[in-house]
């Protein structure tokens, strides 16, 4: 039987895009402006919900136009990616209410170059960069196994920055997570890190390399830090490819480099002029209010809370991570660094796909911090828009709830939108559904840009 939903869009391209959809009689076409809320009211739909959207100017044919099909129920999910196969849109859908559904309409960004358009004055301390931890973690499940796609995939699907946990093995570094040998060299690392920066969709990018050696099952060893140097530097064409200041740079300094995150070696003894890369002073270990630590002119906030009791304590730490997203104000106009870990693992209460991926189904189950985040980042992404058409009831305008737990909203700073920066580290990162946070995490690189602030000239 045919049921009655809601909708309503909020198109993020930057343009003016038209859309129809079948059961809603329209007076005229209907415009969705850019950075608008547009409510398009009662649909009368069947098993499946059909629109269709296009960008025309005022004169001329369409440009573009693509039609979307999708099920009318969203089966317990509060968000989802909708399929749009050669489109250049990327659309979500968010569950605001019983029988209400949001539509959010974002530019097609390319995830393998997708820095290239983002402007060389831009510090990485304003950027936020989509990552992995325990990249390399790609055996040992249920225990250990915390990635599901390669290195080279992760970069084309636009990861950019790495965690790398190497132990010292019969003279040879290899990857371990914890105990459990994880079947590659650093050799093999740096031969894909340096393909990916020397191919044609590398070349304008940066990835932050964070090297650390894997201690925890076996004395550290003190070769460590001199072998990694060797690694990294024996070969004169290398030495170019990566960037070993004790500062965060400008892109420009560094597209087609990798940036050395070194949390091993004390001073850089044994490194040309102590120059070991970014290197933290400090790392406590699991420390639920997070740290900080002081770079030239910048200051970083550093949130590793992993050792979460059970997964009762996903809400916490899903909370914790994503607040570390919201800049904060710093003293003698130093930058803001934020570096969060999405990541949390304890045996056999919170293991490391519980936590990210959560487990079960609607509200029989437990949603995980990766699901989370991603409604959070629509949450935060259309807040404070126009709304157009038809203002919002009393109950949509209100923040809402799932189950328990608040969806939360940044704070009014004046701005038309909502500023999110930060180095984010995620396990399992293409989940939930294809491409997990990664396309949405990009897009805060464009949203609540003004030109002349956070070194934005564009």
């Amino acid at each position: 039987m045919p049921s009655n939903v809601q909708l309503s869009f909020i198109n993020l391209t930057g343009t003016t895009l038209h859309v129809s959809v079948p059961g809603i009689t329209l007076l005229k076409p209907l415009a969705l402006s850019d950075g608008a809320l547009t409510h398009l009211g009662e649909v009368s739909v069947g098993k499946t919900v059909e629109i269709s959207l296009s960008e025309k100017p005022e004169e001329g044919p369409e440009i573009y136009s693509n039609k979307i099909i999708f099920k009318r129920r969203m089966h317990g999910r509060s968000w989802e990616p909708l399929s749009t196969h050669n489109s250049t849109w990327r659309l979500y859908r968010a569950k605001i209410g019983k029988g209400h559904q949001r539509i959010f309409v974002f530019p097609q960004r390319p995830l393998a170059s997708w820095m290239r358009d983002l402007p060389d004055s831009l510090p990485l301390s304003s950027v936020c960069l989509p990552g992995t931890h325990e990249t390399m973690a790609l055996y040992g499940w249920p225990f250990s196994q915390c990635q599901d796609i390669t290195l080279t995939e992760q970069f084309q699907y636009g990861v950019r920055i790495v965690d790398i946990r190497i132990v010292l093995v019969d003279g040879q570094l290899r990857t371990y997570h914890g105990a459990t040998p994880e079947r590659a060299t650093f050799t093999d690392i740096l031969e894909a890190v340096s393909s990916f920066l020397e191919s044609y969709e590398g070349k304008s990018e940066t990835i932050v390399v964070s090297i650390m050696e894997e201690s925890s099952f076996m004395p550290s060893s003190p070769l460590f830090s001199s072998l990694v140097h060797d690694a990294i530097l024996s070969e004169p064409s290398k030495r170019s490819l990566w960037y070993l200041e004790n500062r965060i740079p400008r892109l420009g300094e560094v597209r087609g480099k990798a940036i050395l995150f070194s949390r091993f070696g004390n001073h850089g003894e044994g490194w040309e002029g102590g120059k070991i890369g970014i290197h933290p002073p400090i790392w406590p270990n699991s420390r639920r209010e997070g740290f900080e630590w002081e770079l030239t002119n910048c200051r970083v906030r550093t949130q590793d809370w992993y050792a979460i009791p059970s997964f009762l304590d996903i809400p916490e730490k899903f909370a914790v991570a994503v607040e570390m997203l919201i800049p904060q104000p710093t003293p003698n106009g130093k930058q803001d660094l934020a570096i969060t870990f999405f990541s949390a693992a304890r045996v056999p209460l919170a293991l490391p796909s519980t936590v990210a991926c959560g487990f079960g189904w609607s509200v029989l189950g437990v949603e995980g911090v990766n699901s989370r985040a991603g409604r959070w980042l629509l949450d935060q992404l259309g807040d404070d828009t126009d709304t157009t058409i038809a203002p919002l009831s009393k109950s949509e305008s209100e923040v809402t709830l799932v189950g328990d737990e608040k969806r939360y909203k940044s704070q009014p700073n004046g701005r038309r939108e909502p500023r999110l920066r930060g180095w984010v580290l995620m396990d399992f990162a293409l989940y939930p559904y294809e491409l997990g946070l990664i396309p949405l995490l990009v897009e805060c690189n464009w949203r609540g840009r003004v030109k002349g602030e956070e070194g934005w000239d564009c």
